[in-house]
């Protein structure tokens, strides 16, 4: 199930605009935590995981990729599979760090109305809140603007702003002394996420 985050804040919005409500009659409680997310009706996860990894082994894709499909997508995970089955080149993993395919990219292109790589980052995907704040697969993301015909000039402008929203988004959610993500992440391995904002993983 995606988005959290997300839920949350609407949860609070709903709350917040009952203040603003002139009839009591009007107002509704949020059932917002009782409703399953795009994708997250799934009664036993362990049993879906091994569903898709079964219908995924013509990709060759690796155990941690797979269940990070399903904790992405949910019950859509296998809306990737045409685009991995017609593009073998979208199997590869985006970066080392991250799990994170190149179908997924352009499945949030065509598929999620994302528009820049901003979007697809920090928006339809969890890989700009990752230790490496997806500096590395943006870097990596060339091949995303061959795929949509993007020039030269375009995929600079568009690396441009994801750095700038990133350290914007960091700067909301981080303390002051945890700030920055100029400086270059050391190589490993991991692909720890969370709103931790450390510009170098231990």
């Amino acid at each position: 199930p995606r988005a959290p985050l997300s839920r949350l804040a609407a949860k609070e919005a709903v709350d917040v605009s009952h203040s603003y409500t002139p009839s009591a009659k009007a107002r509704h409680e949020c059932v917002t935590q009782d409703q399953p997310l795009f994708g997250g009706n799934i009664a036993n996860m362990e049993e879906y995981v091994q569903e898709v990894a079964n219908a995924a082994r013509q990709f060759q894709l690796q155990d941690r990729q797979v269940r990070h499909l399903v904790h992405l997508y949910g019950t859509k995970a296998q809306e990737l599979f045409p685009l991995l089955r017609n593009h073998p080149v979208l199997r590869e993993q985006i970066c080392r760090h991250q799990p994170d395919l190149k179908a997924q990219l352009v499945y949030a292109m065509e598929q999620e109305s994302a528009i820049s790589l901003s979007d697809i980052f920090l928006r339809r995907t969890a890989i700009g809140w990752t230790r490496c704040h997806g500096r590395d697969c943006a870097a990596a993301a060339a091949f995303l603007g061959e795929h949509l015909g993007w020039t030269s000039a375009r995929m600079e402008a568009e690396l441009e702003n994801f750095f700038q929203e990133s350290e914007e988004a960091c700067r909301m959610v981080c303390s002051p002394a945890k700030t920055s993500v100029t400086s270059e992440p050391e190589t490993d391995d991991r692909d720890e996420t969370g709103p931790e904002c450390e510009s170098d993983p231990q």
